[in-house]
């Protein structure tokens, strides 16, 4: 029959505390975070993917 080692709850719990602990960190950085593109880019990206995907659909009725 194996022993079991007295510490071995103790370990356990602490690893839970740290990783939480790390998950909090990263929480928090994460929150401060700004976006990588600024809305005025994104804005022009959305305005030319809305009329390449007109213009592909114009292109495909054309082609009926």
């Amino acid at each position: 029959m194996m022993r079991r080692d007295p510490n071995d709850g103790m370990d356990t719990r602490s690893q839970q505390q740290r990783i939480s602990a790390a998950t909090r960190r990263l929480r928090r950085a994460r929150a401060k975070a700004r976006p990588a593109r600024s809305s005025a880019t994104n804005n022009m990206l959305a305005s030319f993917g809305m009329i390449a995907g007109l213009l592909m659909i114009w292109a495909m009725t054309v082609n009926l």
